[in-house]
């Protein structure tokens, strides 16, 4: 079994991107899916606004912030 991260949500979409990642072959992207599951679990991704930016988590959870279409200058999601 594969650990568990709640905010990386592995539904139909997310298998689809993997499984164009690796040009349709059901193995590698099986093990590339595999392989980031473990990564996020070791660097504790599912934890990093609670545990970094406690404020982001409080003010979400009131539907104020959200990530934003678009990017900023730098390519990078707003929230």
């Amino acid at each position: 079994d594969e650990p568990q991260d709640s905010s990386f949500v592995v539904d139909d979409a997310c298998c689809k991107r993997y499984l164009r990642a690796r040009n349709h072959d059901l193995t590698k992207a099986t093990n590339m899916l595999r392989a980031t599951l473990r990564w996020r679990a070791a660097y504790g991704t599912a934890n990093i606004v609670r545990d970094k930016f406690p404020i982001i988590e409080k003010e979400a959870a009131t539907g104020k912030t959200y990530v934003a279409p678009g990017r900023d200058k730098d390519g990078r999601a707003t929230i």
